[in-house]
């Protein structure tokens, strides 16, 4: 595994920092592999790695959700979302998607469930992620929340009139049954 650093991308970190004015579509596709950012409207949004339980806990879902699929190449983590006719990218921290995929972007149509985990100091997973997941038209969006030491739930929401709406609500530690777009069950205490 290679490390990533402020050398071996080079240019990509002097683009991002000395960037002047909106960035469009083509400034974010130039930058390199490797580089955590996500695009907001002419916004370049530089996001830090995920600690290393944040990490785990993408890890394990994401072994859970390879169970029920066709092919474990359908289930992928930190992957840029194409949003907004390229005007938004997200990288959630992992996807279901309907066929095996692979590069980046990834197609919001390819997508059939979009999935964050909640850190403790919170994010943007109730507002703008909701609201472009929803408006790009994936099927299902996936919120996990908590810590190893409370144990974690999870919220599912179904797209459904171009607006997501809860169906499924854990408890700590429960298991999590989604029946649509694809069925799943998942096992919050092995997180």
């Amino acid at each position: 595994m290679t490390a990533v650093s402020r050398q071996s991308v080079g240019t990509g970190w002097d683009a991002a920092l000395s960037h002047g004015g909106p960035w469009t579509e083509s400034d974010f596709n130039a930058l390199p592999d490797g580089l955590r950012a996500e695009l907001h409207y002419g916004r370049l949004i530089l996001t830090p790695s995920a600690t290393f339980g944040h990490g785990n806990v993408i890890r394990r879902i994401c072994a859970m959700f390879d169970l029920f699929v066709d092919d474990p190449d359908q289930v992928g983590q930190q992957t840029d979302v194409r949003l907004a006719d390229g005007q938004v990218y997200f990288c959630p921290d992992f996807l279901v998607l309907r066929e095996p995929g692979e590069g980046r972007p990834i197609a919001a149509a390819s997508v059939f469930i979009v999935g964050e985990v909640r850190s403790p100091g919170g994010g943007k997973e109730y507002t703008e992620k909701m609201s472009e997941y929803a408006a790009a038209g994936i099927p299902g969006y996936l919120i996990i929340r908590g810590t190893k030491a409370q144990g974690y739930s999870a919220q599912y929401y179904l797209l459904r009139d171009g607006r997501y709406e809860l169906v499924e609500k854990t408890d700590p530690g429960a298991i999590l049954t989604i029946t649509e777009p694809m069925a799943a069950t998942l096992n919050l205490s092995r997180l």
